[in-house]
């Protein structure tokens, strides 16, 4: 079976006029150009190449460390080919999601996306980096769902520094026979079980979200693991997405996880989600910690700030330990973990003031886990 491949435009193949749904088109480019968002304007990889063959068009972006392309149905019959600049792309196909049919007008000079009295002219751009989709008779079956769950809860957790790129990464692995994903800055952690079985590796956090993007409804996808063990693949009938793994040691986690605490409290998610929003606007972005006190069956959030004002509200608790300690929290790391997680309730684990929070749902075989570092208190 032969290798998929996305020819780089070069020059245009064949001058062409083809129509599509406005709608479906914004959502595809919108998709498709977030491979290469906040790319340089003027370089290959800040490009959209649009391949018009037999009744489709494929939209394709590919900044060498992950590639996507998507085929919807076009009116048009001549095969044309021709790369743009996709931030432009972008916003011209979103000023033109309500129209019924878009028209796309490819030309030697220019290429015109246009709907009634509205045109928008886009210059063609000489290269586009190709793309190589590996095909192998024996893909796997993708759990889905599994997979959109455990990369929504991990990738809270995952680091942005480009400086520890081991940490922008979502660990996908095998615990004792369960399908495990974890995440990590050092400063919070996430962990998820019961994920799509079989996917293994360190994959970037921001292409796992983007997949989860991607692919959805009713796609029947397939992955696999190409390029020698490079990149991760994932393929349906109309989509592909190509994901260069990250290269190293994910660090070890598994002692950080207590399996019992010293203390522990449990409260309303959304309760405890709306009191540290309230909270935080007066934390400078979470520069200012949260000091997070229980007594007589609440939870006290208070914020200290001499400059923009201070903040404090109470969250009822449902249950709780005596004695718990007192800790700071940055309430913006907070936040993210809580938001990523579907949970009536959270239970906190306490240790001491200083090891870090653990964060489950309350059950005794949670799907999920959740360490948050505490922050020192002025």
């Amino acid at each position: 079976m032969s290798d998929t491949l996305i020819k780089p435009a070069t020059a245009i193949v064949k001058a062409g006029t083809f129509t599509v749904n406005g709608e479906v088109f914004a959502e595809t480019v919108a998709i498709v150009g977030k491979v290469v968002a906040g790319k340089k304007s003027g370089t290959s990889v800040a490009t959209i190449q649009l391949a018009f063959k037999d009744q489709r068009v494929t939209v394709s972006a590919n900044d060498f460390d992950v590639a996507a392309s998507i085929k919807i149905p076009v009116k048009g019959k001549k095969a044309s080919v021709v790369a743009v600049e996709a931030a432009k792309l972008v916003q011209f196909a979103k000023a033109l999601k309500d129209e019924q049919a878009v028209e796309i007008v490819v030309g030697a000079d220019e290429v015109l996306v246009q709907a009634g009295d509205t045109v928008f002219h886009l210059p063609p751009v000489a290269e586009f980096p190709a793309i190589i989709y590996p095909v192998s008779d024996a893909p796997a079956e993708l759990d889905l769902e599994a997979f959109q769950r455990v990369v929504k809860i991990t990738f809270a957790a995952a680091s942005t520094d480009e400086d520890r790129p081991i940490l922008t990464g979502i660990y996908f692995h095998d615990v004792d026979g369960v399908a495990t994903a974890v995440a990590t800055d050092s400063y919070k952690l996430a962990v998820a079980y019961d994920g799509p079985a079989g996917v293994t590796g360190l994959v970037p956090a921001v292409g796992a979200k983007l997949a989860t993007q991607v692919f959805g409804g009713d796609d029947e996808v397939t992955y696999e693991v190409v390029d020698n063990g490079k990149y991760l693949l994932f393929r349906s009938a109309m989509k592909v997405m190509k994901i260069r793994l990250i290269d190293g040691e994910f660090p070890a986690y598994a002692s950080l996880i207590r399996k019992t605490h010293e203390s522990k409290v449990l409260a309303s998610r959304d309760q405890l989600t709306d009191a540290l929003g309230k909270v935080r606007l007066a934390s400078n972005g979470g520069s200012i910690p949260v000091e997070v006190t229980v007594d007589k069956g609440n939870m006290h959030l208070s914020v200290t700030n001499i400059e923009r004002g201070s903040a404090h509200d109470d969250v009822e608790l449902t249950s709780g330990s005596k004695n718990v300690p007192t800790v700071g929290m940055n309430p913006e790391y907070a936040l993210k973990l809580l938001k990523a997680v579907d949970s009536d309730n959270v239970q906190i684990g306490y240790a001491d003031k200083f090891k870090p929070l653990v964060i489950t749902d309350g059950s005794t075989e949670p799907t999920w886990k959740l360490l948050l570092m505490p922050v020192r208190i002025a």
